[in-house]
Order: C-alpha cells, then sequence, then structure tokens
C-alpha cells in the first residue's frame, strides 16, 4: 500500500483538536488557548472537539465511545484540513477498538461523503454543542 501524505497546510484550512485520551483539565485550559491562539493568528481556523477539555476533573473528559466518534467525524470530514491532540496519552490506546480505518478513506480526495454513515457529526455540530458526539447520529 502506497503512503498517502497530506497536502501542506495553508492559511484559511481548519484545524480540528480534540483530545482522544486524556482531556486538558482546567489547570491547563490557559496554554491550551495560547496554543490555539498561536494557529489562529496564523490563519488558521481551530475546530475545538467537544472532547478536548476536561471540565469535571475526570481524566477524561468523555466516554471512549463518544471520543472515538469525535476523532472518526473528524477524519472523515473532507472540510477538515488536520485533526492534532493536546498531547499525547495512556488512554487513547480504549479507542482502537472502537475506530473505524477502513471508513477513514471517505474523507479522501475521491470525493466522497462522509455524511450518513455512522460518525457523521449531529446536528449543531460547528455551532457549539456541548455534548459530545454519538455514534448514531442523534444530537
Amino acid at each position: 500500500m502506497d503512503a498517502r501524505l497530506p497536502a501542506p497546510l495553508r492559511p484559511g484550512d481548519t484545524i480540528a483538536v480534540t483530545a482522544p485520551s486524556s482531556g486538558v483539565g482546567p489547570e491547563l485550559h490557559r496554554r491550551l488557548d495560547v496554543g490555539i491562539s498561536h494557529l489562529r493568528r496564523r490563519g488558521f481556523e481551530v475546530l475545538e472537539g467537544v472532547c478536548l477539555r476536561d471540565d469535571a476533573g475526570h481524566h477524561v473528559s468523555a466516554s471512549k465511545e463518544a471520543r472515538a466518534a469525535e476523532l472518526m467525524a473528524f477524519l472523515v470530514d473532507p472540510d477538515i484540513a488536520a485533526v492534532v491532540p493536546p498531547w499525547g496519552g495512556e488512554t487513547g490506546i480504549d479507542l482502537l477498538s472502537l475506530l473505524d480505518f477502513d471508513l477513514h478513506g471517505l474523507g479522501d480526495a475521491a470525493g466522497a461523503e462522509p455524511h450518513g454513515h455512522p460518525y457523521a457529526p449531529p446536528p449543531g455540530w460547528r455551532t457549539g454543542s456541548t455534548s459530545p458526539p454519538t455514534t448514531d447520529g442523534s444530537p
């Protein structure tokens, strides 16, 4: 199999930030905000996932199912040029059995649309919904 390399990022591209492992706790929100502000100053649109911040201090910001659904939704969204986590993490391994590695190809240049598959973002996804995404498409 040939490697598929992404196009270089350009100002105006959307970068999604999600925490597939540990969410970012309140004590580090300021540091996260500095990084996101830097990306925006460089001309990128930044989409923060609802699983990014761990406001409740539970180590992970959402269930493994919600974190996997958010990651998959970002990976197959053709409007998102890059998906980045705030850091690595030991709980990311919990997502492996929930990721659809075959589905990931839907977001590529072949023109396939991800909408209608189980990881399509729910209504309100980009409008500040505070609920983690679901795998059945419900809000």
